[in-house]
């Protein structure tokens, strides 16, 4: 439930800041999959 939130949430970041969070969101997936 929690890793379903997390992934929800970076959709929806990613959603509103595509242009300027889209590095951010990119780095963060990274770490997130090697985690």
């Amino acid at each position: 439930i929690l890793l379903a939130y997390f992934y929800l949430k970076l959709i929806l970041l990613v959603f509103r800041n595509s242009r300027r969070y889209i590095k951010e969101t990119y780095r963060l997936a990274i770490l997130y999959l090697i985690s």
